[in-house]
């Protein structure tokens, strides 16, 4: 009645397998799972069945939280707590630069230095030169002032690039690449041979 039966299907397997299969699933109970549970009732903990000594040991390890500590946290370092792996993960709110890793900072520095080259350039360009006693002083201004703006250009170019290299469709592709890296390493394998 496999195909003839709409939405069900009956195979006819032995008992033995059937026990088996309770067997694996108790076993998986006991050895994955804790066979204790437990409530909490107006700050009550029961925890149940009871341990005994020869079972736990004297100690019961488990973690938990306060309501009012979660609450309490500060909303702009709660989402930083773990960490901000890659540019996907950022949050959309005001970053504090306490909270910027390194490499975030040491571009927050270039950038910061960059737009003051700049401004210098843009101050000293007003003044071509400077009197001074027995002569003139000759000012850099439009140097600084494109100087500045060429590292603001590349820093910025650096930036996209870097955002690209870690978009989905990036990610998407480098694991594309390694799967069928993978899968022509294992093409080369020598495939075994059943004797039956």
């Amino acid at each position: 009645m496999g195909n003839v039966s709409p939405a069900i299907s009956f195979i006819l397997k032995p008992i033995s397998y059937d026990l088996a299969r309770a067997n694996a699933i108790e076993t998986s109970d006991i050895v994955r799972k804790s066979a204790y549970s437990f409530e909490i009732h107006n700050n009550n903990l029961r925890i149940f069945p009871r341990p005994q000594s020869g079972d736990t040991g004297e100690k019961i390890w488990f973690e938990y939280y306060v309501k009012d500590d979660i609450k309490n946290t500060d909303n702009a370092n709660a989402g930083l707590q773990g960490g901000v792996s890659d540019p996907s993960n950022v949050p959309y709110k005001f970053i504090t630069y306490s909270s910027i890793n390194q490499p975030g900072r040491q571009w927050i520095r270039k950038y910061t230095y960059a737009l003051a080259k700049e401004l210098l350039g843009i101050i000293r360009s007003k003044y071509s030169s400077m009197p001074i006693p027995d002569g003139e002083v000759t000012l850099d201004g439009e140097a600084l002032k494109t100087e500045g703006r060429e590292e603001k250009v590349q820093l910025l170019e650096e930036l996209k690039e870097f955002l690209e290299s870690v978009s989905l469709t990036e990610k998407l592709k480098a694991e594309a690449e390694e799967a069928n890296a993978q899968q022509e390493v294992l093409g080369k394998a020598p495939l075994h041979i059943y004797i039956g």
